[in-house]
């Protein structure tokens, strides 16, 4: 507890002198009977307190409904762009910042994506106030939704946001070809895999496959056989044959495996120079039927 104590001097007849300390401040407690605006105030989610305040019962349900797809980025894998975004709902508060106090957040900790394709329908309970949905780390602009008023459940009301909440379109300024696309993620995966080592390795090798057998271009592509042979691939020369393979190329000597895979290094460091970039300032807000509010914007594809 933080409290603030002031010192008074007492005198006695006898001349001498006693210096008594007296509170004068200090943070409030819920449940001691008093309720101390505005650090206390009537409870609503998981907010205020109800032991001295009572309940805010002028709330409004809504739902948030979060959309996100993180595949298909030419160039940055779709784990890394799930792993690096979060987004909660928190009430502008102009008061609480007066006072060096952060914004209330429906959400105790941003939440994160476990998946790398979301619709997901979030439920709160709010109180009437400016609400904005904030959104970190989505370098690529995958994440999208909406807000709805449930408050007749049978007929939800979308609430309108300033901007519109879409994810950002990705356009291509050149056209690569779908084999060279996915040699490049089979060399960035390599990569990565090598560095983890065993089964971690296997599986990240597999998903990129997987990964890149939805592609457009590669769909007649029967991967299976390919499936079976990328947990095993040990070496550069291996893995350069079987993307060479998918491509109709034909086998690959080891000086051209050697180049290609110092490309892929070297495409690495751009994607994490990029990506750290883009970290400094990737943090977004949407306002809920006002203006946005937003920290800077994250680097867009």
């Amino acid at each position: 507890m933080c409290a603030c104590t002031c010192t008074r001097t007492c005198s006695h007849p006898s001349g001498s002198s006693d210096q008594v300390l007296l509170p004068i401040w200090k943070d409030p407690v819920c449940g001691d009977g008093n309720c101390e605006w505005p650090w206390e105030f009537p409870s609503w989610g998981r907010f205020g307190c109800q032991a001295d305040c009572g309940q805010n019962d002028k709330t409004t349900p809504i739902v948030v409904n979060v959309r996100a797809d993180f595949t298909g980025h030419p160039t940055i894998s779709s784990s890394v762009l799930m792993n690096n975004a979060k987004w909660n709902l928190c009430l502008e508060d102009e008061a609480r910042r007066k006072r060096g106090e952060a914004d209330l957040c429906w959400y105790d900790e941003d939440q994160p994506f476990t998946e790398v394709q979301v619709n997901s329908i979030n439920a709160a309970q709010v109180i009437d106030g400016k609400w904005y949905v904030i959104v970190k780390g989505d370098y690529a602009g995958r994440v999208s939704g909406a807000i709805y008023d449930i408050t007749n459940s049978s007929n939800p009301v979308a609430i309108p946001t300033t901007p519109s909440w879409e994810s950002c379109k990705l356009v291509r300024r050149r056209v690569v070809p779908a084999t060279q696309t996915a040699l490049r993620r089979l060399l960035a995966a390599y990569t990565q895999a090598n560095k983890v080592g065993g089964e971690g390795g296997r599986r990240i090798i597999a998903e990129v496959v997987d990964e890149i057998s939805q592609m457009e271009g590669l769909k007649h592509i029967n991967f299976t056989k390919y499936r079976r042979r990328m947990p095993e691939v040990a070496t550069q020369q291996e893995l350069l044959e079987t993307t060479a393979a998918l491509s109709g190329q034909g086998n690959v000597n080891s000086s051209s495996s050697t180049a290609a895979v110092g490309t892929a290094s070297g495409s690495e460091t751009r994607e994490t120079g990029t990506l750290n970039a883009a970290a400094t300032s990737a943090t977004g807000a949407t306002a809920i039927g006002g203006s946005i509010r937003s920290n800077g914007s994250g680097a867009r594809a």
